[in-house]
């Protein structure tokens, strides 16, 4: 699974935020900044996107429970695409573009079994660890690949 866009309308200290993540031959973006920029509500929308928001989630700060929404386009290895936000709230939170609900298993087909075992964050970083040893191992034959990872920093 990749992602192809995110849009974050109203989480942490997001407003309207929009990333387009173009496909490249070894697919992984680098996200970096200063202290207090977002790069941990990030990586923390990305997994409540996924696998739903927290509970007592503390990304209210700026948004009414109420309002939290995150949205994200994705890939999977057959090429099919979906479209999906995800609100708060206990039941019924995975949405697709119209604010229908979507059962948990639409995920299913673009979120890998063992990923699903693990701690969200680790699904992040496995990633970005098996694209920068692909990287090595493409760089040999076609130096113009370039591989950057998703970073999580506290």
């Amino acid at each position: 699974m990749r992602f192809e866009q995110l849009k974050i309308p109203a989480f942490g200290p997001f407003t309207n935020l929009n990333l387009y993540l173009p496909p490249k031959p070894c697919d992984l973006h680098l996200i970096y900044g200063e202290n207090e920029t977002g790069k941990s509500s990030l990586l923390r929308a990305i997994r409540d996107l996924l696998f739903g928001i927290h509970g007592q989630s503390t990304d209210n700060f700026l948004h009414d429970y109420r309002k939290l929404r995150i949205q994200g386009e994705i890939v999977g290895k057959s090429g099919s695409r979906l479209f999906f936000q995800r609100r708060k709230g206990s039941r019924k939170t995975l949405l697709d573009s119209d604010d229908n609900e979507l059962p948990e298993t639409a995920l299913r087909e673009f979120i890998d079994r063992k990923s699903t075992r693990l701690n969200s964050s680790h699904v992040v970083i496995s990633y970005a660890v098996f694209c920068l040893k692909k990287k090595k191992t493409t760089q040999k034959k076609t130096p113009t690949h370039q591989c950057t990872y998703l970073t999580h920093t506290n």
